[in-house]
């Protein structure tokens, strides 16, 4: 199969990895410099199958605009891997493809895939649903068949707007988490942190049109887990900074989309006491230390 990545960083790149061996892959980046030899956008995804786009929530219109013009969108299959919301419009990305793309075969992706571990041949697991019912049967066996044999395990789901939720909300989860771990909080009260964080991610999930059980799945608990937990892990480490340095100096995801999160639940995000505590540390600059306190003092 012939297959473009319109994005270079660390997830497009760990994704050209695993699918080098099995197919015609080519990478393009708005920063020419990140891909020797890159060809021009055109030429890039002209005849490409299947296009991922591992660029980031805010990048996504961009990126797509200037590709759509040069592929048939009835036949290439286009694949969202960001986890962040459109903060102009508040969409998801499943709802971002769906309007550039009438019709077309997108879809997003979702689930436990660190680069750092899916770049390394680790095995991971990738949760892909399709926004167009009349192809998606076709465009999940297309997509199946070009990761078999590879680290990348692929589940199909019927919930692609579940997937893109749920990325969303693992990161904003995730943050919180690295606070808990930048404060050193004891592994009992860490645990029962990530019990509460997991109960509000359903919630919030499920109130904004996602299966429940996309949120407990892969795409959801899985993911947050994996984002959560590990060293490799730019949310949780946004998180550490914020407890640490009282304030981070990258930016993930996690962060960018709360404040989009919030709007699009309204008064009822008051009900949301640990989406309510990130609040108070990202946005209103309260002391962690305070929150944490308020915290586990309910």
């Amino acid at each position: 199969m012939k297959v473009a990545i319109i994005g270079a960083g660390e997830l497009g790149t760990a994704f050209a990895r695993v699918l080098g061996g099995k197919a015609d892959v080519a990478l393009w980046d708005v920063d020419a410099a990140k891909v020797s030899g890159m060809k021009p956008l055109a030429e890039t995804v002209a005849l490409a199958e299947i296009i991922f786009c591992c660029v980031p929530s805010f990048a996504m219109r961009a990126a797509v605009v200037a590709f759509a013009p040069h592929v048939d969108i009835q036949k290439t299959i286009v694949i969202s891997l960001a986890k962040g919301i459109e903060a102009p419009t508040k969409k998801f990305m499943d709802k971002v493809l769906a309007e550039l793309l009438p019709g077309g075969r997108s879809g997003v992706m979702g689930g436990p895939m660190l680069a750092a571990e899916l770049g390394g041949g680790e095995e991971c697991i990738g949760a892909v649903g399709f926004s167009n019912v009349a192809n998606a049967r076709e465009s999940a066996d297309t997509i199946t068949e070009l990761f078999a044999g590879t680290n990348l395990d692929i589940e199909i789901s019927d919930d692609p707007h579940g997937i893109a939720i749920a990325g969303v909300l693992k990161n904003i989860y995730a943050v919180l988490m690295g606070i808990a771990f930048g404060r050193k909080t004891s592994e009992d009260e860490t645990a029962w942190l990530a019990e509460r964080a997991m109960g509000e991610m359903v919630a919030i999930g499920t109130h904004l049109g996602a299966h429940e059980a996309t949120m407990t799945g892969t795409a959801g608990f899985a993911d947050f887990l994996a984002t959560a937990y590990s060293v490799h892990s730019r949310n949780r480490a946004v998180g550490v900074a914020l407890a640490i340095d009282g304030g981070p100096t990258i930016k993930g995801e996690g962060i960018l989309s709360l404040p989009s999160i919030i709007d699009l639940l309204g008064s009822d995000s008051a009900r949301f006491s640990l989406l309510s505590a990130l609040e108070g540390i990202v946005i209103k600059n309260q002391k962690s230390s305070e929150v944490f306190k308020n915290i586990f003092a309910r």
